[in-house]
């Protein structure tokens, strides 16, 4: 059979063409997106974890602090005490310093899972200890506030809830911020990164240098406010920033500045303040300071507004020193408190004297108020050789509990001056100088070997004396304003009597002066119906000037008057009378030359008188019988012996 082979071409099969197809720049910008945000969210679900992680890791090492402690407590009765009894670091514990018996427990001491940023706090005082972590999630709050602690953000073991604060140094940090943040206004070391809770009422609240501006937004408190070196505002604001230690304001290199809002409720309290060399405080509208220790503002600025700073201490040796520096209101109130001034003091406005005790020092005490100041039934003014100087439109009230004592300085300028119910106040040798009305109604008042001083700046002043107790000396001035005093009730003098300058007026009315040692009328004596009477033989009384009395006496044994020579006095009755053997006796101051005595109508009859260098005259009759005990001493007139 023959075969034949054919040549055939290789068949090809053919298959459809197919469309390459790649993604567009949307897509791939929406498969990005997804995939970033399911990185993202990972991501957080894991930062969550980590801190959540952390939150229950820090629960753990605290509980596990505190069991150590507690044993620490078993073998040494006592919690292991940090340095200076502040707030520490636990970090910082070591076996060689204060915590050794709390490394005795455990084998280390855990730190935060946040080393660089934050720390375990730790304080007790050896019966008490607080120990605590600051947590991350904000989930835990609630767990931090129902610990028993403190403070909302840290998870606090603890002795006794509740009993120990965080003592210790809290810094304002380069930011600066709202006092009350725990998201970084403070940290725990100048210019430092930790972040830590605001300061609470016991901790040292330190703004600095690396400090920036920090404003109270809410009511707060610390221990110590320390401004040493701050340059820039701590803004109290209207809130009340409460100090229970002291408040210290120096900066160096800049100026530290508190400004405290008007309308403050208690303002800025503290115990003792001190603003020094470029520190300066600024009050607006009726802000107010509550001081309860000591004050010194001198070296500093401290402007006023219309503040109320009030000094409140309740214990004795607190001191105050202004400068130049001066207030507005200015209240004392503090029961057992007492204040001594180191440097003069001065207010302008209200000043309110309640409780304590304030020593002058030697000092001048100025003040610009134009109203009654009751000096409270607790209080002492103690001005001693001080100066109280008002502006005479001030009038004191010294009633009944109240003690002002002026040893041998000035209580004035003021206006009016009562001394009522069984108030005391004691002259010394100083004065006492009521520019217009004087009442003393109190038993307690004692004149000392002072003077009593009526007369003042301003208006023509006119208006009543009254008193139930005797002055030592006693004088109406009227250098600065025309000044008349008008008795208002019988007026004991046990020294001098002085009308000092031709402005000056007294009128007794119908009552009567009785006058221990000189009168002295430089200007007018208008007698009216009153007596005026001399009564001391230990002193000689000199009559100065020319005077018109209406009743002129004496009935003191021995009693000496000396009349100015060449002078002449007008009398509607004259009348001495001494005892056999204790003659009164009237002659010229100098014992020289004449004085004169006028009377227009009547008899004069005289007893027991050494009557010597007298011309007496004026149309009455004048008789110094020697049958009734007179002595003629030679160099008179108009006499009948």
């Amino acid at each position: 059979m023959l075969f034949r082979f054919l040549k055939t071409k290789p068949s090809i099969t053919h298959f459809p063409k197919s469309k390459k197809r790649s993604f567009t720049l949307v897509e791939l910008l929406v498969i990005i997106a997804i995939v970033g945000l399911l990185s993202a969210l990972i991501i957080i679900a894991v930062n969550q974890a980590l801190i959540k992680g952390r939150d229950a890791r820090r629960m753990g090492d605290i509980k596990q602090i505190t069991n150590a402690l507690e044993l620490a407590y078993a073998f040494n009765d006592s919690y292991p005490i940090p340095d200076g009894n502040t707030t520490v670091c636990l970090s910082d514990c070591t076996s060689s310093n204060w915590c050794a018996n709390l490394i005795t427990q455990m084998s280390s001491i855990p730190n935060d899972p946040l080393p660089n940023q934050q720390c375990y706090l730790y304080n007790s005082d050896g019966k008490d200890f607080r120990v605590a972590a600051k947590f991350e999630a904000s989930s835990n709050d609630t767990i931090a506030q129902n610990d028993g602690g403190l403070y909302s953000q840290y998870f606090e073991g603890q002795s006794t809830p509740g009993l120990i604060y965080f003592i210790g140094q809290k810094y304002a940090s380069a930011a600066g911020g709202n006092w009350s943040s725990d998201s970084g206004t403070w940290v725990t070391a100048s210019g430092g990164s930790i972040v830590i809770a605001h300061p609470g009422a016991g901790d040292t609240a330190i703004l600095d240098a690396n400090s920036g501006n920090v404003t109270v937004d809410v009511d707060s408190a610390a221990a110590t406010l320390d401004l040493t070196g701050y340059k820039n505002t701590l803004a109290i604001g209207t809130k009340n920033l409460i100090i229970s230690g002291n408040s210290t304001i120096t900066s160096s290199g800049g100026t530290a500045t508190v400004t405290i809002g008007a309308s403050a409720g208690t303002g800025w309290a503290t115990t003792n303040l001190t603003i020094g060399a470029s520190g300066v405080v600024t009050c607006s509208g009726n802000s107010k300071i509550n001081i309860s220790g000591s004050s010194d503002i001198s070296a500093g600025t401290f402007t006023r507004s219309t503040s109320t700073v009030t000094f409140s201490a309740t214990t004795s040796g607190k001191t105050v020193k202004s400068g130049s520096n001066s207030y507005w209101n200015v209240t004392w109130n503090g029961s057992g408190g007492e204040w001594t001034l180191q440097d003069n003091f001065g207010h302008s406005s209200v000043l309110a004297m309640t409780l304590g005790t304030l020593i002058f020092n030697g000092k001048t005490y100025s003040y610009g108020v134009e109203s009654t100041i009751t000096v409270g039934s607790g209080f002492t003014l103690n001005i001693g050789t001080g100066v109280f100087d008002g502006n005479a439109w001030t009038s004191m009230v010294i009633p009944s509990g109240a003690t002002v004592t002026v040893t041998s300085g000035t209580l004035g300028r003021l206006l009016d001056l009562a001394v009522s119910g069984t108030g005391v106040l004691t002259v010394g040798t100083g004065t006492i100088r009521p520019c217009r009305k004087l009442t003393i109604s109190s038993s307690n008042f004692n004149a000392g070997t002072g003077t009593v001083y009526m007369g003042g700046s301003g208006l023509v002043r006119s208006d009543t004396l009254s008193t139930t107790q005797p002055f030592y000396n006693f004088t109406v001035d009227g250098t600065y304003t025309t000044m008349t005093v008008i008795l208002g009730s019988d007026l004991t003098v046990q020294n001098n009597v002085l009308i000092k300058n031709s402005n000056a007026f007294l009128s007794p009315g119908s009552y009567t002066i009785t006058v221990g040692g000189n009168f002295t009328n430089n200007a007018t004596f208008t007698a009216g119906t009153g007596t005026v009477v001399f009564n001391d033989a230990t002193k000689t009384s000199t009559i100065s000037g020319t005077t018109t009395f209406y009743n002129f006496t004496s009935t003191t044994p021995n009693k000496a008057i000396r009349f100015t020579a060449g002078t002449t006095q007008t009398f509607t009755s004259f009348a001495l009378t001494g005892t056999a053997g204790n003659l009164i006796t009237i002659d010229t101051n100098t014992g020289a030359s004449t004085f004169n005595l006028s009377d227009s109508t009547g008899t004069n009859q005289i007893y027991y008188t050494s009557v010597t260098r007298s011309v007496a005259g004026g149309g009455a009759i004048w008789n110094a019988l020697v049958s009734d005990g007179n002595v003629n001493g030679g160099g008179n007139s108009g006499w009948a012996f």
